[in-house]
């Protein structure tokens, strides 16, 4: 089929269409599909978009997407989505990303999730992030978490915060850490919180640190300590 022939083809010719007629689209065919169109598209045909077509996909064309339609990806696909569609995902469709798909993307994808749609994501979701995954993240994207979300992060995902944002956590969501978590964090980690978070650790959290950590730590991080954590 031509370009135009494409163009020409109603939404239920486009759903219609098999598997692989779909996937033997050019860039240019791909493009001619309206939000209607991508609508019309089955599960059984999105699950079959080669990597190419994927990366194809616009903007406009993403928005047209359901949670359904995003959660049918292949693992194969996910990560070929661009970064400016990543961005453009409503927290619905976001939520339509299961824990096989998650850990599929890259970081620079998921530093691209909106706080919204990022604030929306249940603790399994949060849980399959990779260390990668996690490391991307942005210190806006952080302050989003909620301290349940936060502590779904795997020991490894909470070694894997960059110290900038580690330093943007505010003392709810650090209270919110568990003690395996605490052990987790590195000795930059530690002398990155800030003295609000500092202040509201547990003591069983503040035991959990190593004696590396506390010798890193800050002199304004140390008088923030109360009488019950030390």
């Amino acid at each position: 089929m031509g370009t135009a022939q494409v163009a020409a083809l109603q939404t239920n010719q486009i759903a219609a269409l098999s598997t692989n007629l779909l996937d033997v689209l050019t860039s240019n065919q791909w493009g001619q599909l309206s939000t209607g169109d991508i609508q019309a598209l089955t599960t059984l045909q999105i699950a079959s978009l080669t990597t190419a077509l994927v990366a194809q996909i616009s903007t406009t064309q993403a928005s047209a997407l359901s949670s359904r339609q995003i959660n049918a990806l292949s693992s194969g696909t996910v990560s070929q989505l661009t970064t400016s569609v990543v961005a453009s995902l409503s927290s619905a469709q976001i939520a339509g990303l299961n824990k096989v798909l998650i850990p599929a993307m890259v970081g620079s994808q998921i530093a691209q999730i909106n706080t919204a749609a990022l604030a929306q994501l249940v603790t399994v979701q949060i849980n399959s992030l990779t260390t990668s995954e996690t490391n991307a993240l942005t210190s806006a994207q952080a302050l989003s978490l909620s301290s349940i979300q936060l502590r779904a992060l795997t020991t490894q995902g909470i070694a894997a915060l960059t110290s900038s944002v580690v330093g943007v956590l505010n003392s709810v969501q650090t209270a919110g850490l568990s003690t395996q978590q605490m052990v987790a964090l590195t000795t930059a980690q530690v002398a990155a919180l800030n003295t609000g978070a500092m202040s509201r650790l547990s003591s069983l959290q503040i035991n959990a640190l190593s004696t590396q950590d506390v010798v890193g730590m800050g002199t304004a991080q140390v008088a923030a300590l109360q009488t019950n954590q030390i």
